[in-house]
């Protein structure tokens, strides 16, 4: 139940059909007649071949003369219809039983499809399930309590796609008529469980870093030239972008032009308060006793409290004294 678009080859085709070239059909096949049609009027025709299969027409089109007044006589006594949807392009659709259409009234020829998507095994609602117009190409989300609507289309008969993540999708013909005489259609899928691939966990993988925190390289902050005093972690942060320290000689950071006092510090995950010394001249941050830095900024893990600008986490290390050995 394929759809078939037969593009317009007007400006493409090599050889283009003369102005007053006469093209008859006697009792064609719709399809091959459907096609000879685009090219001569140079129209896009979508159609699904299950409409189409084994359907006879006759008729004539003359090149340069309307081609939906031709459209409509090929089609006569097939119980199908050539709706325009835009410019030089037609669907085709199959009439709905006992409906009567006056084709100069818009309103009678327009309708909308309606219904609701449930769990077939405890008729919740599925919210978020898709229902596509496979002819068409075209649809809607359903909505929280399950319903769904695609307004405005064209009376005909249409196969329509349900599916949604974890279910079985079904597809159904469902008619539109100008005002329906049925029920809106409740549609109910199936459980399906989803298989998918094995999931390896690599040694050594390491797992992306948390948004807004930046891991410092301890060497490089004691190699950093400085002003006054000695070399330590604040003078690197320093350098990040939207850090700053207060000015006045004291040894606060500043993250994004907030107040220092939302700039917290840990070592050893123990808070530490005011750990500036000699108007920052000194630290309490080392490089030379660092094992690791982290400095968090914008977007805050949880456990290090939320709410604050920036967070300055560092790890020293154990301590242990390496004396030198050797053989003499």
């Amino acid at each position: 139940m394929g759809v078939l678009v037969c593009a317009s080859l007007e400006g493409l085709a090599q050889n283009k059909p003369d102005v007053g070239t006469v093209y008859t059909w006697d009792g064609a096949p719709l399809e091959a007649a459907l096609y000879e049609f685009s090219d001569a009027a140079g129209v896009a025709i979508v159609f699904a071949h299950r409409l189409v299969d084994r359907v006879h027409v006759s008729g004539t089109y003359k090149v340069g003369d309307d081609p939906e007044p031709a459209l409509t006589t090929l089609l006569d006594g097939t119980r199908l219809r050539a709706e325009r949807i835009r410019r030089g392009r037609y669907v085709i659709i199959s009439e709905p039983l006992n409906a009567f259409l006056d084709p100069d009234d818009r309103s009678a020829i327009l309708g909308d499809l309606r219904g609701r998507v449930i769990d077939a095994k405890d008729d919740q609602p599925l919210w978020g399930a898709h229902v596509w117009l496979i002819d068409l190409g075209l649809g809607a989300v359903v909505g929280e309590d399950g319903s769904f609507e695609v307004p405005d289309l064209p009376t005909g008969e249409y196969v329509v796609r349900f599916s949604h993540v974890g279910y079985k999708p079904v597809r159904s013909r469902l008619s539109v008529f100008p005002v329906s005489p049925q029920r809106p259609p409740t549609i109910r899928l199936q459980p399906e469980v989803l298989v998918s691939q094995e999931a390896q966990v690599l040694p050594g993988a390491e797992a992306d870093p948390p948004p807004g925190m930046i891991d410092l390289d301890v060497r490089q902050a004691a190699s950093l030239p400085i002003d006054l005093g000695e070399a330590d972690l604040a003078q690197a942060v320093a350098w990040l972008p939207g850090v700053t320290r207060m000015s006045g000689g004291q040894g606060e950071l500043v993250v994004r032009s907030a107040s220092p006092s939302y700039t917290a510090y840990l070592r050893d995950g123990v808070p530490v308060y005011q750990p500036w010394h000699a108007y920052g001249m000194l630290s309490a941050f080392q490089p030379e006793a660092m094992k690791r830095a982290r400095f968090h900024r914008g977007s805050l893990p949880p456990e290090l409290g939320g709410g604050l600008a920036g967070v300055m986490e560092v790890e020293t290390k154990d301590g242990l004294i390496r004396r030198p050995a050797g053989t003499a």
